[in-house]
């Protein structure tokens, strides 16, 4: 059913269907380390801020040594980043940075809060660090693969992207 729900906001963005997959998807399975990661994400993009870092933390509870918690660490990363808490937004991406260098969402997280800190040095070289990874990426790029259903949820990650240098698209 996570799957599912996740299907529903990310793919067809039928947000309240797919909110309403994933409740039930959560009190069926409040056990399963997956169904806690598609809900944070979930509720990352369309739901309770407050809800999605619960969530991520309970996935990270369940599964505390999960080679997968980069996902978990960089949702409470960008959460953070939408609640406009930088500092703690960096800590968290720098520990998912810790379990993956290549995730690229990570490397949003990190470019954008020390650009959000005024930390453009830091923030210049990790963008260059993320072309490697990932050449050809734009800020249209980043937002047009967000299924965000208020677009506020990636303005600080892609105003820091674009204050870093990242080209537009």
């Amino acid at each position: 059913m996570a799957l599912c729900a996740g299907a529903l906001i990310h793919a067809s963005k039928e947000y309240d269907w797919g909110m309403a997959v994933m409740q039930a998807a959560a009190e069926a399975n409040p056990n399963s380390l997956l169904v806690a990661l598609t809900a944070g994400i979930s509720h990352l993009h369309c739901g309770a801020i407050e809800d999605a870092l619960a969530y991520f933390h309970r996935a990270i509870r369940l599964s505390p040594r999960d080679p997968s918690a980069y996902l978990s660490l960089t949702g409470i990363a960008h959460a953070q980043m939408v609640l406009g808490d930088y500092v703690e937004g960096l800590a968290w991406a720098m520990r998912s940075l810790s379990l993956n260098a290549n995730f690229g969402a990570t490397h949003w997280m990190l470019i954008a809060a020390n650009a959000q800190l005024g930390r453009m040095d830091e923030a210049c070289r990790l963008l260059g660090e993320f072309r490697k990874i990932a050449p050809g990426v734009t800020v249209a790029s980043i937002r047009a693969g967000q299924p965000q259903q208020t677009p506020s949820r990636m303005a600080a990650i892609l105003e820091g992207l674009r204050l870093a240098g990242l080209d537009e698209g």
